[in-house]
């Protein structure tokens, strides 16, 4: 059984390597995703990932479940723009 964090707590730990591993691991498109409401996290092909996604298979793929109070949209966009992805709104547009 997997280590529960909470997100706040595995925003301070991944790194850019642990969140590669998990797009890797989604662009397989053998995954059901949840689509994201209002921005997408846009990767190098020019393919999206909806960013709760990315972060619920980034904690798995650590051996983390991740304990999802308090998991805010907009909030994991945060971590995953400081290690250097780029988060796009639903028309492209990066913010």
């Amino acid at each position: 059984m997997a280590t529960p964090i909470f997100a706040k707590d595995l925003y301070k730990i991944i790194t850019k390597e642990d969140v590669d591993k998990a797009v890797v691991y989604l662009s397989t498109g053998k995954h059901n995703l949840i689509n994201s409401i209002k921005y997408d996290v846009l990767l190098p092909n020019g393919n999206t990932l909806p960013p709760k996604e990315l972060m619920r298979f980034t904690a798995k793929i650590m051996g983390y479940g991740l304990q999802e109070d308090n998991f805010a949209g907009g909030q994991v966009n945060i971590p995953l723009k400081k290690l250097g992805f780029k988060i796009v709104d639903k028309k492209g547009n990066p913010i």
